[in-house]
């Protein structure tokens, strides 16, 4: 999965689908379109906020801004793409913070 140029992160699809690690990830799958009961489709949310602008550049996390997770030190530096105990990959301080995918 790949945010404003940088892989945020990186797992096989099945791994990737069913434990995302990374806000923008968690974001993305949130807003897979859904069919409920009886056919009707529910709300389709969306990741709020906007791409940052790359011309004036950024540091640390670019999705920073737009992740309800950041802290000071996600805007402070760049924050390295780790890999896992498990093998997935992901570009996050605050991994094991995120909340299901699928709430």
């Amino acid at each position: 999965v790949m945010y404003a140029g940088q892989t945020v992160e990186q797992a096989p699809a099945e791994v990737l689908l069913s434990t995302p690690r990374h806000p923008y990830t968690r974001g993305l799958i949130r807003c897979i379109p859904r069919i409920a009961a009886g056919g009707a489709t529910r709300h389709l949310p969306s990741i709020r906020g906007s791409v940052p602008n790359f011309a004036a550049g950024f540091t640390g996390c670019a999705f920073a801004e737009r992740c309800d997770l950041a802290i000071d030190a996600c805007r402070r530096a760049p924050i390295p793409l780790e890999t896992r105990a498990d093998g997935q990959a992901v570009r996050c301080i605050r991994a094991d913070e995120t909340e299901p995918a699928y709430a």
